[in-house]
Protein backbone atom coordinates (compact mmCIF):
# COMPACT_ATOMS: atom_id res chain seq x y z
CA UNK A 1 0.00 0.00 0.00
CA UNK A 2 2.79 2.17 0.98
CA UNK A 3 4.58 1.31 -2.40
CA UNK A 4 1.65 2.56 -4.06
CA UNK A 5 0.92 5.93 -2.19
CA UNK A 6 4.34 6.85 -3.06
CA UNK A 7 4.67 5.75 -6.90
CA UNK A 8 1.25 7.45 -7.26
CA UNK A 9 2.28 10.48 -5.72
CA UNK A 10 5.87 10.20 -8.22
CA UNK A 11 4.08 10.46 -11.37
CA UNK A 12 1.88 13.24 -9.88
CA UNK A 13 4.68 15.07 -8.98
CA UNK A 14 6.45 14.20 -12.71
CA UNK A 15 3.76 14.72 -14.68
CA UNK A 16 4.15 19.04 -14.94
CA UNK A 17 7.74 17.86 -15.84
CA UNK A 18 6.72 15.80 -18.80
CA UNK A 19 4.23 17.76 -19.72
CA UNK A 20 7.01 21.05 -19.98
CA UNK A 21 9.28 19.38 -22.45
CA UNK A 22 6.30 18.87 -25.19
CA UNK A 23 5.72 22.25 -25.55
CA UNK A 24 7.42 24.62 -28.56
CA UNK A 25 6.61 25.63 -31.78
CA UNK A 26 4.96 23.61 -34.39
CA UNK A 27 5.27 24.72 -38.47
CA UNK A 28 1.58 23.95 -38.74
CA UNK A 29 -1.33 25.94 -40.53
CA UNK A 30 -0.36 29.46 -41.82
CA UNK A 31 -0.09 33.12 -40.16
CA UNK A 32 -2.76 35.42 -41.23
CA UNK A 33 -1.60 38.99 -43.20
CA UNK A 34 -0.70 41.40 -40.50
CA UNK A 35 -3.72 43.47 -41.36
CA UNK A 36 -5.82 40.67 -40.35
CA UNK A 37 -4.40 40.33 -37.13
CA UNK A 38 -6.60 39.47 -34.11
CA UNK A 39 -6.99 39.65 -30.39
CA UNK A 40 -8.09 36.93 -28.50
CA UNK A 41 -9.08 37.17 -24.67
CA UNK A 42 -6.49 39.93 -22.83
CA UNK A 43 -6.98 40.59 -19.31
CA UNK A 44 -6.61 44.21 -18.19
CA UNK A 45 -3.02 44.45 -18.19
CA UNK A 46 -2.25 42.92 -21.31
CA UNK A 47 -2.52 46.01 -23.62
CA UNK A 48 -1.29 48.78 -20.84
CA UNK A 49 2.54 48.17 -21.83
CA UNK A 50 2.60 46.64 -25.38
CA UNK A 51 5.36 47.56 -27.83
CA UNK A 52 5.25 47.39 -31.79
CA UNK A 53 7.92 45.91 -33.52
CA UNK A 54 8.42 49.13 -34.95
CA UNK A 55 8.87 50.81 -31.84
CA UNK A 56 12.18 48.67 -30.91
CA UNK A 57 14.79 50.28 -32.82
CA UNK A 58 14.34 53.49 -30.47
CA UNK A 59 14.63 51.30 -27.33
CA UNK A 60 17.82 51.43 -25.36
CA UNK A 61 19.31 47.44 -24.99
CA UNK A 62 17.91 45.98 -22.17
CA UNK A 63 14.39 47.49 -21.84
CA UNK A 64 11.81 45.33 -20.82
CA UNK A 65 9.37 45.04 -23.54
CA UNK A 66 5.94 43.17 -24.09
CA UNK A 67 4.59 41.84 -27.84
CA UNK A 68 1.87 40.72 -29.26
CA UNK A 69 1.66 38.32 -33.02
CA UNK A 70 2.56 35.41 -34.53
CA UNK A 71 5.43 33.32 -34.52
CA UNK A 72 5.99 32.62 -38.08
CA UNK A 73 8.55 30.26 -37.93
CA UNK A 74 11.53 28.55 -36.45
CA UNK A 75 14.74 30.18 -37.40
CA UNK A 76 17.55 28.43 -35.07
CA UNK A 77 17.40 25.83 -31.81
CA UNK A 78 16.20 28.39 -29.68
CA UNK A 79 15.38 31.05 -32.11
CA UNK A 80 12.02 32.25 -33.91
CA UNK A 81 10.69 35.17 -35.81
CA UNK A 82 7.73 36.84 -34.35
CA UNK A 83 5.53 39.40 -37.04
CA UNK A 84 2.89 41.66 -35.47
CA UNK A 85 1.17 44.45 -37.70
CA UNK A 86 4.05 46.39 -37.95
CA UNK A 87 7.04 44.56 -38.29
CA UNK A 88 8.81 41.12 -37.23
CA UNK A 89 11.61 40.48 -35.28
CA UNK A 90 13.84 37.78 -33.94
CA UNK A 91 12.75 35.88 -30.60
CA UNK A 92 15.58 33.95 -28.17
CA UNK A 93 12.93 31.20 -25.90
CA UNK A 94 14.24 29.08 -23.71
CA UNK A 95 12.29 25.67 -23.11
CA UNK A 96 11.02 26.55 -19.88
CA UNK A 97 9.25 29.98 -20.99
CA UNK A 98 7.03 27.33 -23.49
CA UNK A 99 5.53 26.22 -20.27
CA UNK A 100 4.27 23.12 -22.28
CA UNK A 101 2.41 25.29 -24.49
CA UNK A 102 2.02 24.46 -28.52
CA UNK A 103 1.93 27.64 -30.75
CA UNK A 104 1.14 27.48 -34.55
CA UNK A 105 1.49 30.80 -36.70
CA UNK A 106 -1.88 30.89 -37.02
CA UNK A 107 -2.20 31.50 -32.91
CA UNK A 108 -1.62 34.85 -31.48
CA UNK A 109 0.97 35.27 -28.54
CA UNK A 110 1.73 37.62 -26.20
CA UNK A 111 5.39 37.71 -25.38
CA UNK A 112 7.40 39.69 -22.11
CA UNK A 113 10.99 40.03 -21.93
CA UNK A 114 14.32 42.31 -22.84
CA UNK A 115 15.63 43.78 -25.55
CA UNK A 116 18.89 42.74 -27.16
CA UNK A 117 20.66 44.75 -29.48
CA UNK A 118 24.15 43.29 -31.18
CA UNK A 119 26.21 44.10 -33.85
CA UNK A 120 23.53 46.29 -35.25
CA UNK A 121 20.37 43.52 -35.28
CA UNK A 122 17.72 43.35 -32.01
CA UNK A 123 16.27 40.07 -30.39
CA UNK A 124 13.78 39.73 -27.94
CA UNK A 125 15.04 37.10 -24.95
CA UNK A 126 11.55 36.00 -23.81
CA UNK A 127 11.03 35.57 -20.44
CA UNK A 128 6.95 34.95 -20.33
CA UNK A 129 4.69 33.58 -23.71
CA UNK A 130 1.34 32.94 -23.72
CA UNK A 131 -1.42 32.14 -26.26
CA UNK A 132 -4.28 34.53 -26.16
Amino acid sequence: MKKSILALTMALLCAPLLAAENGGFKQEGKAPAPEDQTAGYRAVTDLQDTTAVNKLAGLPDGTPVSLMGNILRQTGEKSYLLRDKTGTVRLQIDDKAWKGQEVKPDELVSVRGRLVKSKGEQSVQVNKLNQM
